[in-house]
C-alpha cells in the first residue's frame, strides 16, 4: 500500500514471491536508504508514483514479466517519477514486446535498462567470503579491500553476481563489509 515500507532504513533487498502482487503503491519504498536490490514478480501491473523515490543506494531492479504501468494520476495530474533520485540498473526480460521506449525511460531517476534471461535464483548465504587482508593501519581514508566470494566450486563475479558495500571503514575500529547477491544470485 501507499508508503507501506517508507523510511525503512535497514531494508537492503526485497524479493516479492508468488503471483498475487498487482501493484506497488505510491511512496511504498520511499527513502529506504540502504535498499540496493529489488526483484519484481511477473504478476505486477503497476508501480505507483514515487514508489522508490530517494532510494539512493538502489542499484539493481529485476523484472521477470510484462512491463508494468509506471506512475499514476493523483488529483487529476499524472505523476511518473517512480525512481525519483535513484541511479540504478534495471533488467527486463529479453524478447518481451511489452517493454517499449516509454517503459524504458528514467522515470525521474537515472536508469540504465538491460535485457536479461531470468532463471533459477541461487542464494549466496552459504558462500565463503574472504578479504584480501583483514587488518589495516589507520590512514584517514576509506579502506575497501578486494573481496572474493566462492559458492561451492564457483568463484562469483563482483557486479555481475554480487555487490559489495562498506561501512564504518574510515576511522580506527571495526568496519563492515556487506555482500548482496544480484542477477541469478540473491541473499546476503
Amino acid at each position: 500500500g501507499e508508503g507501506a515500507f517508507g523510511d525503512c532504513s535497514k531494508l537492503e533487498t526485497v524479493k516479492i514471491q508468488g503471483d498475487m502482487l498487482k501493484s506497488i503503491g505510491t511512496h511504498c519504498f520511499r527513502s529506504c536508504s540502504v535498499l540496493s536490490v529489488i526483484r519484481i514478480p511477473a504478476s505486477l501491473e503497476q508501480i505507483g508514483a514515487y514508489a522508490f523515490c530517494y532510494c539512493y543506494k538502489l542499484r539493481h531492479i529485476y523484472f521477470v514479466g510484462d512491463a508494468p504501468v509506471f506512475g499514476e494520476t493523483i488529483d487529476g495530474t499524472y505523476h511518473d517519477s517512480v525512481f525519483y533520485y535513484c541511479k540504478a540498473n534495471a533488467y527486463y526480460p529479453a524478447d518481451n514486446s511489452t517493454w517499449t521506449e516509454n517503459e524504458l525511460a528514467d522515470h525521474g531517476g537515472t536508469m540504465t535498462w538491460n535485457t536479461w534471461e531470468a532463471g533459477n535464483i541461487t542464494s549466496i548465504e552459504g558462500a565463503m567470503v574472504t578479504l584480501e587482508q583483514d587488518e589495516y593501519v589507520y590512514n584517514g581514508t576509506n579502506i575497501e579491500p578486494a573481496v572474493t566470494v566462492v559458492l561451492g566450486d564457483e568463484t562469483l563475479v563482483e557486479n555481475s553476481d554480487y555487490t559489495v558495500s562498506y561501512s564504518d571503514n574510515k576511522n580506527a575500529g571495526t568496519a563492515s563489509v556487506s555482500i548482496v547477491g544480484i542477477g541469478l544470485y540473491e541473499g546476503k
